[in-house]
């Protein structure tokens, strides 16, 4: 499917089965699921009250059954033979009407029992974790709330590849608001008033007394603060804060390599006064050895992963000395920059290069934006080499802020034994290279075996160990900074709720497991419950390295492991072996905390297709992006290796200079909503990161994700385009596209980079600019009058 279907929406209609339809299969095997259940516990309801029913002299009361609705997932693997003694014993032959009522009563308490109890055995949950599922799943054929489910995805346009202008949302709004009203009473949603000056903000909330979905932040209870102690810069800090005022994380300048743990005031009526806080980057060359092998790296501040803290409302003055010998930029990952789009960061776009010996000054404020963020350079796939650290917005209003008694952060990362430059290099095929290891918080371990004799290497380098106390309850940040590696984690024997992903405060959501894509954060809520003891922390690489005709078979584990342990365990390696997914995470179902529902969602003044692949130039012996933009007016053919540029966009839109689209540029016009499609002509998925805003996800994939009527929707800055499947791969060779369906609006004035965050694709051609021409004079005002002095040098 290529190009553009325009004309008038069809009726909306329930997916229907073709080889297309890669749901349908899953759909229809979920309905058999939902309409068995409904059976089995009709049967349950009926032999309530009625005492024990006996079969065979075997006694059993339905009292000492669990509710189903407590699972989030049927475990489709176990069968109900496989479940309770009695269950396997032979029933009676009595012919008696009472006697086979009672047998077959039985046979359901047989069903029911087993999907328990395979529940509690293969998820080694607490009973403390299990009870926090009933509060958040929606995707349990024995849920009540997943029947709404299945209604909803019958409202979704029957035609997600394609949106007519002004079509979609008015349609689907229409659909929404015909099934809600008759749910008044268990869809009321907090009343939304929306502010113009920053989309981070976008649903501020008064919440209703018969708002269903309230959450905790009404039950907060103030905890005395901690004293603040400090061990080696290889240990963990903590922190402390006051009843009345957070002052959140320690200066900026001085950050752990390790844990950060944190003491928390739960007060409703703490308050922070926005300050200025001053941190200094030296960025300089060092060799180490993350995973045992040594190479040269780039970092900060003589460390990998230099941590960056802030609270909600500071101003960030970030002084950067470059040391190396090549020119660099700082990019700060998910910042909206309103106010100050020149301290964006990517080179050539935003800014100037900083050059070698020389230093820059960013200054901005994060204004009300909270959560987990990270830095790094953006230029010349320098991060790939060490250039990058996580950069967290502390909230003293955080809703979840009583949930949790200490923070955790981690950062992912893929690991080349050559420097970015050199991989770039031999970067002539279409598949990618794949990494030699991977890092959790800079620590990796690599098998020396498969090094050439005489190579330098140390085997079975340390791993990262995550020490714990058993009964606190953990906040894990996590940050994937790798420049290609998709990473699935989980902790075995721990379940985790998702409250925040790429800074965004999501509804809590229970999983065993989530991929977290390049580019992408996510919070989870850990209650260290199991028994004392060494757990795997899993980061497991994903398949995508598994194509034919990558480098596979460079050895690398994709098994990329660090220790969670606890507190009086021994220093030793878990035992555990890996244990499957049951509750994976949706990200398409992770709608924002108190945020916007489709129908709340305004209508857009432009519709864009944006078409991308990967090509081979046989002529150039390299690898090239191709992006072609669809919208109502234009046809744009975006195609071009990675040239640097004169001077950066942002100059010369200030300087009243044409941007032509063969710079990969679009002009969105002004302050504007626009409907966006991304369209994966690739084998490959690709993660696409859009600078100085975040969207809102309305559909993806090959399938319909529709959401319920009441359900907020995700907003992210950085999502995963699903890979093209059959055909050959690669360009229009007859295969079904992924596509992500995005809404984004365009507030403020400046020129936005959205990009794939592969590095290796960027760097290579997939990458464009939206340009926001609106209120530019604004940003001239305000602009340090010695900003561009830097391009002097270039």
């Amino acid at each position: 499917m290529s190009g553009r279907q325009g004309g008038k929406a069809k009726p909306l209609k329930a997916p229907k089965k073709g080889p297309k339809d890669m749901d349908d299969d899953e759909l229809d095997f979920k309905k058999k699921q939902m309409e068995e259940a409904k059976k089995l516990k009709e049967m349950a309801a009926k032999a309530a009250g009625k005492g024990p029913l006996t079969s065979g002299g075997i006694k059993s009361t339905w009292a000492a059954i669990p509710p189903v609705d407590t699972y989030v997932q049927n475990d489709s693997t176990r069968t109900a033979s496989q479940s309770i003694p009695i269950c396997q014993q032979e029933q009676s032959t009595n012919k008696s009407t009472m006697r086979a009522l009672n047998n077959l009563l039985l046979l359901a308490l047989c069903a029911v029992t087993a999907l328990t109890q395979a529940r509690s055995e293969s998820e080694g949950v607490s009973a403390a974790v299990q009870s926090e599922y009933s509060k958040v799943q929606v995707h349990d054929p024995f849920h009540p709330q997943y029947a709404q489910n299945i209604k909803q995805r019958d409202i979704w346009h029957d035609h997600p590849m394609m949106a007519p202008k002004k079509k979609l949302v008015n349609l689907q709004k229409g659909a929404v608001k015909r099934t809600t009203t008759t749910k008044k009473k268990t869809t009321k949603k907090a009343t939304t008033t929306t502010t113009k000056k920053n989309t981070a903000k976008k649903a501020t909330t008064t919440t209703t007394k018969k708002n269903t979905t309230k959450k905790a932040t009404t039950t907060t209870t103030k905890k005395k603060p901690t004293t603040t102690t400090k061990k080696s810069t290889t240990k963990a800090t903590v922190y402390s804060t006051k009843k009345t005022t957070v002052k959140g994380a320690p200066a900026p300048s001085v950050t752990s390599k390790s844990t950060l743990k944190t003491s928390h005031s739960t007060s409703k009526t703490s308050t922070t006064k926005a300050t200025t806080k001053t941190v200094t980057l030296n960025l300089a060359t060092k060799t180490l050895s993350p995973d045992g092998v040594p190479k040269t790296m780039l970092i900060a501040n003589d460390q990998l992963d230099f941590e960056i803290h802030v609270n909600k409302g500071d101003t960030l003055v970030a002084v950067v000395n470059n040391n190396l010998n090549v020119s660099t930029s700082i990019h700060w990952h998910g910042i909206f920059q309103i106010g100050s789009p020149w301290m964006d960061g990517p080179g050539m776009v935003t800014q100037c290069l900083i050059a070698p010996s020389k230093s820059m000054t960013y200054t901005f404020s994060v204004g009300s934006q909270t959560g987990t963020y990270w830095w790094h350079a953006h230029y010349a796939s320098q991060y790939v080499d060490g250039i990058r650290g996580p950069f967290i917005i502390h909230d003293p209003t955080d809703p979840y802020l009583s949930r949790y008694d200490e923070e955790i952060i981690v950062s992912l990362s893929d690991n080349w034994h050559a420097d970015a430059q050199t991989v770039l290099k031999g970067y002539v095929f279409a598949y990618d290279p794949a990494p030699d290891s991977g890092l959790i918080n800079g620590m990796g371990r690599y098998n020396c075996s498969h090094l050439p004799k005489g190579s330098t290497c140390t085997p079975d380098s340390p791993r990262k160990v995550f020490e714990v106390k058993k009964g606190k309850r953990y906040r894990i940040r996590i940050i994937n900074m790798s420049s290609q590696a998709m990473f699935k984690v989980s902790i075995d024997n721990h379940m985790m709720t998702v409250i925040e992903a790429d800074g965004v405060n999501t509804n809590p959501t229970v999983v065993s497991s989530f991929e977290i894509s390049s580019s992408q954060r996510y919070s989870v809520l850990v209650n260290a419950a199991a028994d004392i003891g060494n757990y795997w922390f899993r980061a497991t690489i994903s398949d995508m390295y598994t194509v034919t005709g990558t480098t596979i078979e460079n050895g690398v584990d994709f098994n990329v492991l660090g220790i969670w342990r606890y507190a009086g365990a021994p220093e030793s390696d878990p035992e555990a072996e890996f244990i499957s997914d049951k509750i994976p995470l949706d990200v398409y179902h992770l709608g924002e905390l108190n945020g916007l529902t489709l129908a709340q969602v305004p209508d857009y003044s432009q519709s864009l297709y944006l078409d991308f692949t990967l090509l081979f130039d046989d002529a150039s012996n390299n690898t090239f992006g191709v992006m072609t933009i669809l919208s109502d007016e234009t046809n744009f053919f975006f195609s071009e290796y990675f040239v640097p540029k004169t001077e950066p966009f942002l100059k010369t839109l200030l300087d009243g200079g044409e941007l032509s689209h063969t710079n990969n540029v679009y002009d969105v016009g002004g302050n504007n909503w626009i409907f966006l499609q991304v369209r994966n002509s690739d084998n490959i998925e690709h993660v696409f990161h859009l600078h100085g805003h975040a969207f809102y996800i309305i559909g993806s994939g090959r399938q319909l994700h529709a959401l319920p009527d009441a359900a907020t929707l995700p907003r992210r800055d950085a999502i995963q385009v699903p890979k093209c499947v059959g055909g050959t791969g690669g360009g229009e060779a007859g295969c079904v596209k992924g596509y992500v369906n995005l809404m984004i609006h365009f507030n403020h004035p400046g020129a936005w980079l959205f990009h794939c965050h592969v590095d290796w694709h960027m760097a290579v051609g997939l990458s464009m600019t939206f340009v926001n021409r609106e209120n530019l004079d604004s940003v001239r005002e305000t602009i340090p009058k010695n900003f561009w002095d830097e391009c002097q040098t270039h």
